[in-house]
């Protein structure tokens, strides 16, 4: 299983670069920012290994983000030719995790038809690499769990969607947070996104 720690805000105030190059050492994956901002930082800094953007990017940062190999959190679909321009002019494919509204209600595709639509679509995009598909808990932290599997099951039914009627596989599943990966096992899918617990704080 991948770990991908969520260093945004700075790392939450304790300092994004010596949080990512102590990581470095250890068996992490890569990093989840919020902004491009904070993934060009740590990028002019050396940090190389994979950076994930988790809100959204505008166009006139993609084709720099496509040249230092940051992932970006897609979910409108004015965003694929978007970056399909900027990967044909990189030379590189765009890699992007789709982002899924499962209940958090801020950003992200239907986990319904209209999804499968988006996805079919991303996968016919030249220069478009769906490496990643996520969705993020509202409410994990919370004693009842009830809300946050219900998203779950959310999540893995539309997942077998994309598998039985697109026949596309994508490599990295992710939901669990901080929260879910002390208590909801089941969230465990390709990758967690370790947050909070990372400072040593409980959720």
């Amino acid at each position: 299983m991948k770990i991908m720690a969520v260093i945004k805000a700075d790392g939450y105030g304790h300092g994004s670069v010596p949080i990512a190059k102590c990581m470095d050492e250890l068996d992490v994956y890569g990093y989840a920012v919020a902004t491009v901002e904070e993934a060009h930082m740590l990028r002019r800094e050396g940090i190389t290994k994979p950076i994930l953007i988790l809100g959204y990017t505008f166009p006139y940062s993609y084709e720099q983000l496509v040249r230092e190999e940051i992932r970006v959190a897609v979910f409108r679909e004015d965003m694929l030719p978007q970056l399909s321009k900027a990967a044909l002019k990189a030379g590189k494919n765009a890699k992007i995790h789709v982002k899924v509204d499962t209940g958090m209600s801020r950003i992200g595709i239907r986990p319904d038809d209209s999804g499968l639509t988006f996805l079919k679509k991303a996968m016919e995009t030249p220069g478009i690499e769906i490496e990643g598909i996520f969705t993020h808990f509202a409410r994990a932290d919370e004693t009842d769990k009830s809300n946050a599997l219900c998203q779950l099951s959310s999540f893995q039914g539309f997942l077998q969607r994309i598998e039985g009627e697109l026949n596309l596989q994508i490599p990295i599943k992710h939901c669990a947070n901080s929260a879910a990966i002390i208590e909801m096992p089941s969230a465990q899918m390709d990758m967690v996104r370790p947050g909070i617990i990372l400072y040593g704080l409980w959720p």
